[in-house]
Order: structure tokens, then sequence, then C-alpha cells
């Protein structure tokens, strides 16, 4: 969850989209299972261009959710987009448009309404997941496994280049299986 970009003309709403940000992270964080990166880590990445695979990369998660709020008048729109932190790819986007007489009031309907969705759509891109994984070629499962725990045991030059061999052994076999190629990632982090 990273913070939510203000796109009003009045600099003076950031407090409304950081509080946005702040409610949607709490209500994410109690979707069962989930991995939702603390708020104050999220926001050191606060008005910055950042590239989705990078934040992937850097905090160790596999999704990314980004958007922005625009108020005028009377009027929130609050646009969300989340996004496949390996691939880049956008799984899902919604626009939502809401009355901000009472920011309680609209800060709830969109936290929650944010937060019921992306509950389904992570569930549905975990099935789609766990459907990839079962055409994973075997050998570059055990080889990729492998990989893993060499990367666990104690730091060392000797057991990082282990962990390397196999995650690389595990890629000649099936190219596609993307626990190695995220493992190859956090080597080269």
């Amino acid at each position: 969850m990273l913070p939510f970009t203000n796109l009003s003309d009045d600099r003076e709403q950031e407090y409304f989209v950081d509080g946005v940000t702040d409610d949607l992270t709490t209500d994410l964080s109690r979707i069962a299972d989930s991995f939702v990166i603390a708020r104050n880590t999220a926001f050191t990445y606060k008005g910055k261009p950042v590239d989705a695979k990078q934040v992937g990369r850097e905090l160790g998660v596999r999704y990314v959710l980004e958007g922005s709020v625009r108020r005028a008048g009377d009027q929130v729109q609050v646009n969300a987009q989340l996004v496949d932190a390996e691939t880049g790819a956008h799984l899902w986007a919604e626009r939502f448009d809401t009355n901000r007489r009472n920011l309680p009031d609209a800060q709830n309907e969109i936290t929650g309404r944010l937060a019921r969705t992306l509950n389904m759509n992570l569930i549905q891109a975990a099935a789609h997941r766990i459907e990839e994984e079962k055409a994973v070629d075997p050998d570059a499962r055990d080889l990729a496994m492998r990989g893993w725990a060499w990367w666990y045991r104690p730091a060392s030059v000797a057991n990082r280049q282990e962990a390397q061999r196999f995650f690389e052994r595990a890629l000649d076999a099936d190219p596609r299986y993307f626990e190695a190629r995220i493992g190859l990632a956090f080597l080269r982090s």
C-alpha cells in the first residue's frame, strides 16, 4: 500500500489524502493472511515516482496498491490500482466517487469498499497463481526449494553462490517459474 497522491489544486488537502491512505492501510491489514507494509515504511515513498517492480523487490511484496485522491468542492474521487509487483501489470483498477460533506463517513465508505473489493481480487489473484504453480516443472520446483534452503543459511559468499546456482538451474528447467526469479532478485538486491 503506497501513499495515495493528492491531485487536488489545494495542497492543504494532504491531510485528507493521508487519512484515506492510513485508513485503507488499517483496513487492508485486517484481511486474513495479508501482509501489509507498515504505514511509516510506505510513507517513505510519498511524493516520489515509484516503479511497482522496484517497490516489490525492496519491500518483498507481491502486490502494490497505488492511487490518487482528488477533491473539488464537496466531491471526492479516489482512483486505486492493484499492480503485480513481479510483472508491473495492472490486475485491477477502480474509481470511487463520493460526497465529502461528512469526511469520516466518506473515508469509511472509500476504504471499506476498497478493502472488500481488494480482498476478493487478491483471492482471485492467489487462485490464479496456484493454478500457474501446478503447471511448473517439478524439477524446477525442487531446484528452487534447494536454492531457498541455501538462501536461509547463514549469510556467506559460498551460501549465496549455491543459492544462485540452484535458482539458475530451476530457471533452466522452467523459465516461467517465478519463485526462482524471486530468489535471483533477492540475491541481486
